[in-house]
């Protein structure tokens, strides 16, 4: 067996381990059971944060301006901070290549380089690419520096 594939044994053994989830009850705040709520609009199309109580994880929204209740935040961390958010270490995600995207965006976001085993910087196009690529250099890190 070659080093490639003890390399890629290596990693499979890995994501096994860390995906693996157990059972366990978390406390959260009553807010972060409220349904999702878009909004109505008011001449506002504004990328938001609500947390889905079924999947655990904080997920994008857009949010129109008007009508919100309390399980609506400005940004992920925020968030996950309030809620509680499941982490499941997806090393699939984190071991990707940097890729920049196609399209015309000048967006900084942040990627992991495993080799170097930091999160780095990098200009996002705002089309395509990858799963490795994070808005937050805290957010890169919570999920892919073990």
């Amino acid at each position: 067996m070659g080093p490639k594939n003890a390399f890629l044994i290596f990693l499979a053994a890995l994501i096994t381990i860390f995906t693996c989830s157990f059972a366990e009850t978390v406390d959260r705040p009553a807010i972060c059971y409220l349904p999702w709520k878009h909004g109505t609009m008011c001449r506002a199309r504004l990328e938001r944060w609500w947390f889905n109580p079924e999947t655990e994880v904080c997920q994008k929204m857009i949010y129109g301006g008007c009508g919100k209740n309390e399980n609506h935040f400005f940004d992920r961390t925020e968030c996950a901070t309030k809620c509680n958010e499941k982490v499941t270490v997806s090393l699939v995600e984190c071991y990707q290549p940097k890729d920049k995207g196609s399209g015309h965006g000048w967006l900084m976001r942040y990627y992991y380089n495993w080799t170097k085993q930091k999160c780095l910087r990098f200009i996002y196009k705002g089309s395509g690419g990858n799963t490795n690529r994070f808005e937050t250099k805290a957010e890169c890190n919570r999920r892919c520096v073990l």
